[in-house]
């Protein structure tokens, strides 16, 4: 197997010549990155870029979202709880720590801004750990319902194969369908419909 690591943009997928041959055969987000794209439009510019690379039908690219950032209930349900501080030791500079620990969070619309303290400290000698740097980052990221997610998904013409979750994140599996016999873009449409439907008769079973 011959796997090559590359650099590049998400949102110009296809300007990376390795790429722009659309044989790619698996594209994996990792972290939950997809959260980030926030912005209205982004996740849908990137999911077409992805439709620029990869195989039709037979490739295949994994989006995690972190559950974290799935409500179940809401949008201000299911936010993350506020954690212990982490610590990470400096490598490159003697006795220095870093930490960080998520100190609130409030949610916009469809967007949740964490908030994060972030400080660096010295060890001394003296048992001092005195504070060298300190600074308060908000990151704002997206909220997906699951649902609305695949929703998303399938019109902009990807069918999800496979959808797990898992202990911190939730994964899904799609495909790209390609284009049309008539060489047009794939309509997501039917897709949307036999979601809805599989919903209202999962509800019912329940």
């Amino acid at each position: 197997m011959n796997i090559r690591w590359l650099q590049g943009s998400a949102s110009e997928l296809q300007t990376i010549p390795e790429l722009a041959t659309k044989e790619v055969d698996l594209i994996i987000l990792s972290a939950g990155s997809f959260s980030h794209l926030y912005e209205p439009g982004q996740p849908e510019e990137f999911l077409n870029q992805v439709a620029l690379v990869l195989k039709p039908e037979t490739g295949r690219a994994c989006i995690p979202l972190a559950n974290s950032f799935i409500p179940k209930g809401g949008r201000e349900a299911q936010l993350p709880d506020i954690d212990a501080p982490q610590q990470l030791v400096s490598k490159e500079f003697p006795n220095v720590v870093y930490q960080t620990s998520i100190v609130g969070g409030k949610t916009v619309g469809s967007t949740y801004h964490e908030r994060r303290d972030m400080f660096v400290t010295r060890k001394l000698e003296d048992g001092n750990e005195p504070v060298i740097e300190r600074n308060c980052v908000s990151t704002p990221v997206r909220l997906w319902c699951v649902n609305e997610f695949m929703e998303m998904a399938c019109n902009a013409g990807f069918n999800v194969v496979q959808h797990l979750q898992g202990q911190e994140e939730t994964y899904f599996t799609t495909s790209w369908q390609g284009l049309n016999m008539d060489g047009s873009l794939w309509d997501g449409s039917l897709c949307m419909i036999m979601r809805r439907l599989f919903n209202i008769l999962s509800k019912k079973i329940r």
